[in-house]
């Protein structure tokens, strides 16, 4: 390795130095800086008996201006540590469980417990079956908490579809099917590699480091050194709103030393969501839908997908949203893409909407159910959150000065009000969610009018019906809200006047001509 200098700025010294030291951590290293694991590696969790490294296919594309193969390739991966490779009999058991609480492509939560310790439970009807986290004291829960069913009474208040109805039933924010489930937590994820699961897959519960300390820390690490705005020992701003997409070359002391390349943020965050997609319902066009298994990824990789997340209420990939959506049938990938600008742009023109910032309270609205909203039932956005997600959000907040934040609460561990919600400023917003316009599919340009009514926004005047499309057609201009005209149509009304003196002179000169004639 190339021996690297420390900067000389002490701010991202310390961040390189701290930088190297957690990509040595034996969780975190792998996952951040992954590279690809077969079956057949040491390391892997095939390998060693359960215990180990699983690689996941993915792409490091990010974006909704990238072409639709570029999102959807598999050209990269991801690494998730593996606690346990479930025998034959428990991998059946989890295939049951996920495959019956199904409906319509959907995870429905029915029967089903998945704790934040990583522990699974089912109710068949019969029995209830608990797969424990072989890591986690059995006494941290007890056998009621794991309770999915009991035997008279049936499902339990314990289960998903009681404990996350409101995210499952009626919306599309958490989404599940039977290659992979993520508890509510986002701490631990039950996989098969397999693309067509079946029941004889085998599952593996693996650990989830996305979203605890060691890489929040990490986060914290990047954004301080890629031109972080310091202030004392306060980290203030970050660069790109907290999106940081830039990498890291890292040391392992002040001395300097071999390099270690730390990969940003973006990076990261992009190979995780991509790893998570997962489909199997139909979107109301027809076409395939396709969701992250984590909601948090319609925030975490760019500002146009939590926007829209918030508008509309809905869990959509990137590929998805932008390339299928919106899309007719037979769209081409070009076509797709128009109506997706054109649709995202009728979204943004309701009350308040031009002016969403994910992380304030005000942007987010009160009649429906988010990404937002699910991340704030699981802690991992506001005070005290163990959670990068609480970082970004501050970055963001932090990023418009005085014209948004209240306070700039610090962006690095240890600084001042690291663990405050960000501090935005209060604000007077009607935000228009628009949970039932997804529900239109077709052409966007051909449903404006019924777009905008369903997203609750002023719906103009009717156009008058042009009864006959030819070209002896004339007309009538179009009348806008407070019958105003432009300029043009002004001239055109002048033009059409004429045209009607006309005609009127020509049919009164007929009727003379027959009364003449016929006298």
């Amino acid at each position: 390795m190339t021996s690297v200098r420390c900067d000389n700025d002490p701010n991202k010294c310390r961040s390189q130095v701290a930088l190297n030291r957690l990509l040595k951590d034996p969780v975190l290293g792998p996952f951040v800086r992954s590279r690809r694991i077969s079956e057949q590696d040491k390391s892997s969790a095939q390998k060693i008996g359960g215990y180990g490294w699983i690689s996941l296919p993915t792409t490091a594309a990010n974006g909704t201006n990238q072409p639709k193969k570029k999102l959807n390739a598999k050209n990269d991966v991801i690494n998730f540590f593996a606690i346990k490779r479930y025998s034959p009999e428990e991998s059946r058991t989890i295939y049951d469980a996920l495959s019956n609480s199904m409906s319509s492509g959907k995870g429905t939560g029915r029967d089903i417990v998945f704790d934040k310790n990583g522990n699974f439970a089912c109710w068949d009807g019969e029995t209830n079956k608990i797969l424990r986290n072989p890591i986690i004291p059995p006494n941290m829960h007890s056998e009621a908490h794991l309770a999915a069913g009991v035997k008279g009474t049936g499902e339990t208040n314990n289960t998903l579809f009681n404990t996350h109805n409101k995210f499952i039933v009626g919306t599309n924010i958490y989404f599940y099917n039977e290659k992979m489930i993520v508890n509510p937590k986002l701490t631990y994820i039950i996989l098969t590699r397999d693309d067509v699961p079946s029941e004889n897959s085998v599952y593996y519960l693996v650990y989830n480091p996305m979203h605890r300390k060691k890489f929040q820390e990490y986060y914290t690490h990047l954004i301080s050194y890629d031109d972080g705005i310091w202030r004392g020992n306060k980290l203030l701003k970050a660069t790109n709103r907290g999106y940081q997409s830039k990498d890291v070359t890292t040391v392992p002391s002040a001395r300097g030393g071999p390099g270690l390349n730390a990969p940003s943020y973006i990076n990261v965050a992009a190979r995780y969501c991509n790893a998570l997609k997962i489909g199997g319902d139909a979107l109301p066009n027809g076409r395939p839908a396709e969701h992250y298994a984590d909601p948090t990824c319609n925030f975490i990789l760019e500002k146009d997908n939590a926007d829209l997340a918030l508008i509309m209420g809905k869990n959509y990939t990137q590929s998805n949203l932008v390339y299928d959506r919106f899309a007719a049938i037979k769209s081409t990938e070009a076509e797709a893409k128009k109506n997706y600008e054109r649709s995202k742009g009728i979204f943004l023109t309701g009350p308040g909407n031009s002016q969403l910032h994910w992380p304030c309270k005000d942007s987010h609205p009160k009649d429906q159910e988010t990404s937002l909203s699910f991340a704030e039932k699981e802690q991992l956005l506001w005070e005290n959150s163990k959670s990068f997600v609480n970082v970004l959000g501050n970055a963001y907040v932090n990023n418009f000065g005085s014209a948004l934040a209240n306070e700039n609460n610090a962006l690095n561990i240890g600084g001042e009000n690291f663990n405050k919600s960000p501090g935005c400023k209060a604000r007077a917003l009607n935000i228009t969610s628009c949970t039932n316009v997804v529900e239109i599919a077709g052409d966007a340009e051909g449903n404006d009018i019924s777009m905008q009514a369903a997203c609750g926004m002023q719906v103009p005047e009717e156009e008058e019906e042009e009864v006959v499309k030819d070209d002896d057609n004339v007309r009538p201009p179009i009348r806008r809200p407070g019958n105003q005209f432009t300029e043009e149509e002004e001239e055109e009304e002048k033009d059409n006047t004429m045209l009607y003196i006309i005609i009127a002179a020509f049919i009164l000169f007929l009727i003379a001509m027959v009364f003449l004639f016929f006298k």
